[in-house]
């Protein structure tokens, strides 16, 4: 099977009602705690592979916000541009807890 998240999958936290999908795992500093308290449960787990970190891929939905270009990217903007450029990319995103999950095959 393919390393994707199932795009289609929600749950609701029991602790503030809200409803949730696979990318929501990984942004956010806390990835560790979260998939810590949710990738135990079989439903999310299966649904949110990539998610939960049980394969490696990244995940097309994820961004994260570059305050200095004013604009949110995906996983692919770090490997843009020239070689030395990605490995600076590399190491200034990568070491980033959420974006290392989220952009597990362009972290690696």
């Amino acid at each position: 099977a393919a390393c994707v998240n199932d795009p289609d999958f929600t749950w609701v936290l029991t602790k503030d009602k809200t409803t949730q999908n696979c990318t929501w795992l990984t942004a956010h500093r806390k990835v560790a705690l979260r998939r810590k308290r949710y990738c135990g449960k079989k439903k999310i787990a299966e649904a949110c592979p990539q998610g939960c970190g049980t394969c490696i891929a990244d995940d097309p939905e994820f961004t994260f916000f570059l305050r200095k270009h004013k604009k949110h990217v995906g996983c692919e903007w770090i490997t843009r541009n020239s070689k030395q450029s990605i490995v600076d990319k590399r190491k200034a995103y990568c070491e980033k807890a959420n974006i290392a999950a989220a952009c597990g095959e362009t972290c690696l």
